[in-house]
């Protein structure tokens, strides 16, 4: 296995910067709730605002005067109930946004002490936080859309399950018994959506109406979208859906990349060489269950490798009520 190429991201915190920002836990508690209050904190029993302050031994727990009731200010956050400080949190969060290509919980646990549960779970809060997006503007203009097959590579001899039982070889690209993942990049920003395409009723992972559904639902009308020659996007030339999108193709079967007029997936296949080459290289296996997770985690990256408040965001985003 080649080594994995690492990448510090432009909106990353330095080690200096972190200490010089959090040199304690009272600071770094106290970053955490003018992000998710804003200006003052409000009770959760009598919604008060006026009569709340933190009490004096427990920095986690605010007092409301108003109704006599205590709460924490961390209650619906991916932060509730943990016995783990939140400067380890920020600590954990600041290594794990750093690395373009993954932070695994090993690698958590030798750096911090943690245990591997421990840090294991930490982790996917993370990653259930980076999911924890509001709508945002849908792609337009030119947009990108691929998919890709997570699950192993093939090798020689390799075989797999099919549904009666019988022990068939694992294909490569389409038609393996890997799980597709479909992703949408708007051209012009970088932005991508991307996400795992389960079985339906009928069994179906990547039909034109699944990829249908993924497109209007992330991209404006009028925009041109480019694809390769897969046989489901043939949706897009419809009759009803010309009139909402134009859609052209790149065919990689006869090893065209980019077609005389311009179009290519090149840039969403990009994206999949992060993921591919951070789930084999950092992750080394992930199951189909927590997939989405990791596959959010990758999108965050992608979406936020320009913001310099990169750290914050993903703070905002952990308040999940």
């Amino acid at each position: 296995m080649g080594k994995v190429k690492r990448f510090r991201a432009v909106s990353s915190m330095t080690e200096t910067e972190f200490h010089d920002r959090f040199p304690n836990e009272q600071a770094a508690i106290d970053h955490f709730l003018s992000i998710r209050y804003k200006e003052k904190p409000a009770c959760p029993h009598c919604k008060s605002e006026a009569l709340i302050y933190r009490e004096s031994k427990r920095l986690k727990v605010f007092h409301c005067s108003a109704c006599n009731n205590s709460f924490s200010p961390f209650k619906g956050t991916i932060f509730e109930r943990t016995h783990i400080g939140i400067l380890m949190w920020l600590r954990i969060m600041r290594s794990f946004l750093n690395d373009r290509a993954g932070y695994s919980a090993c690698h958590v646990a030798r750096d911090t002490g943690v245990s591997y549960p421990t840090a294991l779970r930490i982790l996917h809060q993370l990653r259930k936080a980076m999911a924890n997006r509001e709508t945002e503007v849908l792609f337009e203009a030119v947009v990108e859309v691929d998919e890709t097959y997570v699950g192993g590579k093939p090798r020689r001899g390799n075989v797999v399950l099919d549904e009666n039982g019988n022990a068939v070889k694992n294909k490569k690209g389409r038609g393996t018994k890997k799980t597709p993942v479909v992703g949408v990049k708007e051209r012009s920003t970088g932005r991508v959506y991307a996400q795992v395409m389960m079985p339906n009723k009928e069994g179906k992972k990547l039909s034109g109406k699944q990829l249908l559904e993924i497109i209007e639902n992330t991209t404006k009308e009028g925009a041109v979208i480019n694809t390769d020659e897969f046989g489901s996007y043939g949706i897009l030339d419809s009759k009803e859906n010309r009139e909402k999108f134009i859609h052209v193709t790149v065919n990689h079967s006869k090893k065209q990349y980019v077609a005389k007029d311009g179009t290519h997936t090149n840039g969403i296949e990009n994206f999949w060489s992060v993921v591919k080459n951070g789930i084999r290289g950092v992750y080394h296996k992930v199951s189909v269950k927590y997939l989405q997770r990791y596959i959010d985690e990758f999108v965050f990256r992608q979406n936020t490798r320009l913001d310099k408040g990169m750290f914050d965001v993903l703070l905002s985003q952990c308040v999940l009520v």
